[in-house]
């Protein structure tokens, strides 16, 4: 079998989720397949480098007897398109055609890219295996050139925006029940989100595995702070689903309930970046110091997590699958504390370090004073981290359960 990776900017954009679960994943399957093709469908603005191993599609150079094919395509699948209009309700109906149109070009351009691609690269289609990373709008593409050929497997992971309708303004994901009538298998990343799937759509549950990300053993823990300063980190990118805003107005009201001084790093960038770095300046901490470091390069995220003492990890997140950073932090050893949403709240039971959703500053103040005062109580929470990252998350068994999700999907 041929296998197929859709993803949205691996390997270009590095440090993300997307990049540390495939460089996994990749690894434990590289040599379970005839040829593994990438095909990244974000815009990039590298060139397409072919690897021994791996061999890059671009999706954004159709030829004229491409788009000619896709015309034919689009008019005859129809009747998808047609079905997902008519399930859809009155509320936020025209928002939700737009969704589901767009949706469905998507699908169809992948399906039309991938027929013509693989045959270009002599690739029976008979023989190929699709792993959409991201649950979306290019997974139905996917679903569609299987129903032309039926030997076709198709995979996907599901994470959190591509899995949770109550992420999105509409409250829905387009084209989800046909998606799951015609998928072989979904891998969503956490309990929760396996979960939530098998109780929204019934028929289906046996379609679902949890599939636990990979994070490699570390070389060296991170060390506590040891000259009085209290140190936080949270890793994301600058969301509103992330939080950080809600983060710094409650420590800005810990400022007089804490005796020692705290320093606060954020790393990682987005959108609402500058408007954090605003609103941090507007607070005007006194005791407080916030760092904002932006996007770090691997390895000088591994020296940060090395050489960096860190007290504690937070992820304040309103909704979350199961969050790398986070597993990341875990895997060295971090005290972690979590709001109790989607695939935090397996960790913050297992670590006994839940935060409830709109949790306040005396919520964090009773963590905060008993991390930095109470090594023993320190000490135990970062054997709790280390210990749930090792039962659940370590990349050596990570790669016997991936491997066999694959086989058994290729043989269904």
């Amino acid at each position: 079998m041929n296998l197929v990776v859709v993803c949205t900017n691996y390997p270009y954009l590095k440090g993300n989720a997307e990049y540390n679960l495939l460089n996994i994943q990749l690894n434990s399957f590289k040599n379970s397949f005839k040829n593994i093709f990438l095909l990244p469908t974000g815009r990039s603005k590298s060139e397409y480098p072919q690897h021994k191993d791996k061999i890059f599609f671009n999706l954004r150079k159709p030829t004229g007897t491409f788009l000619f094919k896709f015309l034919i395509y689009f008019f005859g699948h129809i009747g998808f398109l047609i079905r997902e209009i008519r399930s859809i309700n009155r509320i936020k109906r025209l928002k939700k055609f737009k969704k589901s149109l767009f949706a469905y070009v998507k699908g169809i351009y992948l399906m039309v890219f991938l027929e013509y691609s693989l045959k270009k690269k002599g690739i029976h289609l008979s023989e190929v295996f699709i792993y959409s990373f991201w649950f979306d709008d290019y997974t139905l593409g996917a679903l569609l050139f299987k129903l032309k050929h039926p030997t076709t497997k198709v995979i996907t992971g599901a994470h959190g925006h591509d899995l949770y309708f109550e992420r999105h303004p509409e409250k829905s994901i387009p084209f989800r029940y046909i998606a799951m009538e015609l998928i072989d298998h979904i891998i969503p990343d956490s309990k929760e989100g396996a979960q939530y799937l098998k109780y929204n759509f019934p028929l289906f549950k046996h379609k679902v595995s949890h599939l636990n990300s990979g994070v490699k053993k570390k070389l060296k823990k991170s060390k506590p702070s040891n000259d009085g300063i209290f140190r936080i980190l949270t890793l994301s990118r600058t969301d509103p689903v992330k939080r950080i805003d809600y983060l710094l107005n409650t420590l800005k009201k810990l400022e007089d309930l804490l005796e020692f001084e705290i320093q606060y790093f954020h790393i990682g960038d987005g959108e609402e970046l500058d408007e954090l770095k605003k609103q941090s300046k507007c607070l005007k901490f006194e005791k407080f110091k916030i760092m904002f470091l932006g996007n770090l390069k691997d390895n000088d995220l591994k020296v940060f997590f090395e050489n960096k003492p860190i007290d504690v990890f937070l992820n304040v997140s309103s909704s979350e699958g199961t969050s790398m950073a986070l597993i990341e932090a875990l895997s060295y050893a971090i005290p972690s504390v979590v709001t109790n949403v989607g695939g935090n709240k397996i960790i913050g039971s297992y670590c006994k370090t839940m935060l409830p959703l709109n949790f306040t500053p005396d919520d964090l103040l009773e963590y905060f004073k008993k991390i930095h005062y109470d090594s023993s109580y320190r000490d135990q929470l970062s054997k709790q981290s280390y210990s749930y990252w090792l039962n659940n998350h370590d990349a050596n068994g990570i790669h016997n359960e991936i491997n066999k999700i694959f086989k058994e999907t290729a043989k269904s």
